[in-house]
């Protein structure tokens, strides 16, 4: 029996870009209303209004009624004979003619590409719907928005509507253009602002007709394939011609022999079969990369999909050499750009990495491709690994540290099919020699080295080998790159600032005595919110980035005197938000993909508990806050418009409270009476504020509405002021507690971009506001509201922390030298011995005053015991 199935998808407007971003109001917008407009709509290839480049060919993919993965297409008899068309050119806007032109050049276009068998039919003009069900491929202008069915504002520029049978073939499809929401233009040479072209909207819908998805390749606009999800209005008529990722994948569909070759292979990660890896070829030979198709790991084969065998193949090739590499996706793509399997792509960043694992250009494997002839088993493992060779991931290395006395820790996960044998620390420091430092087995399957203290001034390089049972080695990283290096460095003596940096998965340092950045401090994937413990030891820093169910959504710890990371500690999807009970003891981590909360034990640094949370929908729990008395903790549920009140004893919800739209942030006063809730964060023309919580009668005491979308919110040590970031429009707001008032508005900076996030000096005596996507960090004067200095970053700066002051280190090194009294190069009872002899001795020995105030008493014992057990 053949069953009927409409090819699933949404994608909605992310609006124009501006600088390479999204404006404010709607890419927020857009990542709140796609979710739930995916689950309603069944609709296929949605072009969208935004910048972006182009990126690789991806065939529509769906599993059938039998559990099957088919890939859809027309079948090869109807392609031949004609796929037919009907212009429904009455519903348009414009002139009949105008219309059937458009698209006739829209399917000539199609058909023009000699490497692919594929031909049209033009059946006319006719009054017809778009049914999906009467085999009639009905092109139609939707003015009023019930035949898309997409609520209005969206964004849904167009769709096609694309329906297969259980073996993939298609049978029906209907294009449908969005004219309710959207303006187009029938021009040929120009495009007014703030309309979009119809023919380029025509030809990418046509790609869907015939089984493309959208491709994944970010280029420059002007090279961008017709079948890139967005459009451009750098370039507005670009998408209107075939780019060669757009060939090859037609033709991959619909080959023809005797012009094109091919790549075909198989990607892995440590974990097994990698799917929705980015597999790209370039043309071998240039200068500079030139892209010419790309497609998505897990979609050839026999095995497809997410539990497949990762299988990939890049068909449709003109003959030539290649160079063929994985590399991330552009954070611009994502699953939702694509339907049917594609649920989720490979979401862990990833750096270029060609064939025959080199990651520099000019050590690339060319891979020569010749008609009729696709080359097999061009394989990878993704990382520094080779196929067949260990898996080198999850490492923990030092970054610039202030500590000259160690130990450096080493870490790193190591797993092989026949056994890891050796791990191998190699390192050299100031650039001597070569030497070797065994990494020892911890358990689960980790390696460990610790390296000692180096004086001020020195720099260590190094690089990670594991060997496997059969000989296959393995470098971190690869050696066709620079050794890891750090630095041991000197501070100013002044604060120091920690600033999460979300696209380069790194905690910047910042000497502020010098104002410049000291050490980056790799973190896990998507740093965002960060919060330091009240003896200033520790800062946790949550990764929102990793992919579900994997390692990668975790709480990395640093430790802030050393810069050094003590752990990365594995929670539920997603970490966003933290909180710290009042003693410092315990932290609350919400998991905002997991529905759940987890409680991790500062002390041991591992998860103690989990907490179930009923929030409403999929997205959530989000913002944290915990009572001073550490019994009531308070989550927001973003789409139940509620502050969840949860008993930490019995870890159940207790309460609900109806707050303002879209609570996002919680912050609480000192004596626990009143919290506080950010609200309206996405919301379209930013209807946002503060809601103010009594917490005894577990109700709004009242509602101070803001003009913007308010995301993070602090308190003044005092209490007396609450300051809160207006993202939208790029404002910090200053509220006046006592009477629930906005006293001052100050703009963060006139270009400043996504104002998220904010920290206040111990003192008072600053607030500290980071613009995102501007890359800008802010330093306000807490009474007069002037700038006191702007720090510049890359990489979209999130959460912000200071220790008051740097550590400071004893000279370990030196004082283990001068305690070693006996030579025997390490400080142990024989030294003891001699410093308790000279402690009772009326004249002592000067050697043995470590402090060096002309007497041996207990400040030299406490310099003693401090570097007993170390060598000299």
């Amino acid at each position: 029996m053949v069953s009927r199935r409409m090819q699933k998808r949404i994608l909605i407007e992310m609006a124009t870009l501006r600088c390479g971003w999204w404006m404010r109001r709607d890419r927020n917008r857009y990542l709140n209303m796609r979710i739930d407009i995916v689950k309603k709509i069944c609709f296929v290839g949605l072009l969208l209004a935004l910048w972006v480049g182009a990126e690789g060919y991806v065939i529509l993919t769906e599993q059938n009624s039998r559990g099957r993965i088919v890939t859809l297409r027309w079948s090869p008899s109807r392609a031949g004979a004609g796929i037919p068309f009907v212009v429904n050119a009455g519903s348009f806007p414009f002139p009949e003619t105008e219309v059937v032109r458009i698209a006739q050049q829209g399917f000539n276009d199609w058909g023009a590409v000699p490497s692919a068998f594929i031909t049209f039919e033009y059946e006319g003009t006719a009054q017809l719907e778009a049914s999906g069900n009467d085999n009639r491929n009905v092109i139609i202008y939707d003015a009023t928005g019930e035949i898309i069915g997409a609520p209005e504002g969206t964004g849904v520029i167009a769709v096609a509507r694309v329906i297969n049978n259980d073996d993939g073939l298609i049978t029906d499809t209907d294009i449908i253009f969005n004219g309710r929401d959207h303006q187009f233009s029938i021009e040929e040479n120009t495009t007014p602002e703030n309309m979009t072209d119809l023919q380029a909207v025509m030809t990418h819908e046509i790609g869907h007709l015939l089984g493309l998805d959208h491709s994944p390749w970010v280029g420059e606009p002007e090279l961008r394939a017709t079948m890139f999800p967005y459009t451009s209005s750098q370039a507005p008529r670009a998408e209107r011609s075939l780019e060669v990722d757009d060939r090859a994948g037609i033709t991959a569909i619909y080959p023809v022999e005797g012009l094109t070759g091919g790549v075909r292979g198989q990607v892995l990660s440590a974990d097994g079969p990698a799917f929705g890896v980015h597999v790209v070829a370039y043309q071998a030979g240039t200068d500079s990369l030139m892209f010419v198709a790309s497609v998505l790991s897990g979609t050839a084969g026999e095995q497809k999909g997410p539990n497949g065998d990762g299988r990939y193949e890049i068909l449709g090739l003109p003959p030539g050499d290649y160079h063929v590499a994985i590399e991330r996706h552009h954070p611009a793509i994502s699953a939702d750009n694509f339907g049917g399997i594609f649920q989720t792509l490979y979401e862990e960043r990833l750096d270029r990495e060609y064939y025959k694992n080199a990651f520099v250009q000019d050590n690339a494997q060319i891979i020569r491709v010749e008609i009729d002839r696709v080359i097999e088993n061009v394989d990878f493992a993704i990382g520094p690994s080779a196929p067949g060779a260990p898996f080198i991931r999850e490492t923990i290395f030092p970054a610039n540290t202030p500590d000259p006395n160690g130990p450096y820790r080493f870490s790193a996960r190591v797993t092989d099919n026949t056994g890891v044998a050796t791990v191998e620390l190699r390192y050299r420091i100031n650039g001597g020699g070569e030497q070797v430092l065994p990494m020892i087995p911890t358990g689960n399957d980790i390696f460990a080295a610790e390296l000692d203290g180096q004086s001020v001034g020195s720099r260590v390089e190094y690089r990670v080998i594991a060997r496997d049972d059969d000989g296959n080695e393995t470098p971190s990283p690869a050696s066709d790159l620079p050794r890891l290096q750090f630095d041991v460095i000197s501070l100013s003596g002044s604060p120091v600032l920690f600033v999460a940096l979300r696209d380069a998965d790194v905690v910047a340092v910042i000497d502020m005595g010098t104002g410049e950045e000291v050490a980056h401090i790799p973190t896990g994937v998507v740093p965002l919110s960060v919060l330091m413990t009240p003896d200033q030891r520790y800062l946790f820093v949550a990764n929102t980035g990793g992919s579900v169910g994997t390692s990668e959504n975790r709480v990395t710890v640093i430790e802030t005197a050393t810069h050094q990371v003590a752990a990365n500690i594995e929670v539920d999807n997603a970490p966003l938000d933290l909180a710290l009970s009042a003693d410092g003891q315990l932290l609350y981590v919400t998991n905002s993909e997991s529905r759940s909360i987890s409680v991790i034990d500062v002390a041991s640094l591992t998860v103690r508990s989990r907490i179930r949370v009923p929030i409403s929908g999929d997205r959530g729990p989000y913002g944290v806050a915990i009572h001073p008395d550490g019994k009531r903790l308070y989550v927001t549920d973003i789409n139940g418009n509620q502050v969840l009140v949860i008993d930490t004893a019995r870890r159940a919800t207790i309460g609900r409270i109806d707050v303002i739209e879209e609570p996002r942030s919680l912050v609480i006063s000192a004596d626990g009476k009143r919290l506080y809730v950010s609200g309206g964060d996405f919301g379209d023309d930013g209807g946002g504020g503060v809601a103010v919580i009594d917490t005894d009668a577990e109700s709004v005491v009242t509602t101070i509405r803001m003009d913007g979308g308010i995301f993070r919110l602090a308190l003044s040590p005092d209490g007396s002021r609450l300051y809160a970031t207006d993202r939208l429009n790029a404002q910090l707001i200053v509220v006046d507690v006592a009477q629930n008032r906005i006293v001052n508005t100050v703009k963060v900076l006139p270009e400043g971009e996504e104002t998220r996030s904010l920290f206040v000096s111990r003192d008072g005596s600053q607030v500290y506001v980071a613009n995102q996507n501007s890359n800008e960090l802010v330093i306000f004067d807490a009474e007069s509201f002037q700038i006191l200095r702007t720090l510049s970053f890359e990489n979209m700066p999130r959460g912000i922390a200071l220790r008051s002051q740097p550590a400071v280190f004893l000279p370990l090194k030196e004082i283990a030298a001068q305690a070693d009294f006996d030579g025997s190069g390490k400080i142990d009872f024989g030294d003891f011995l001699l410093f308790v002899a000279a402690f009772s001795a009326e004249s002592p020995d000067a050697r043995f005053d470590l402090n060096g105030d002309g007497q041996v008493n207990f400040g030299d014992f406490i310099l003693f015991t401090s570097v007993f057990g170390r060598t000299a």
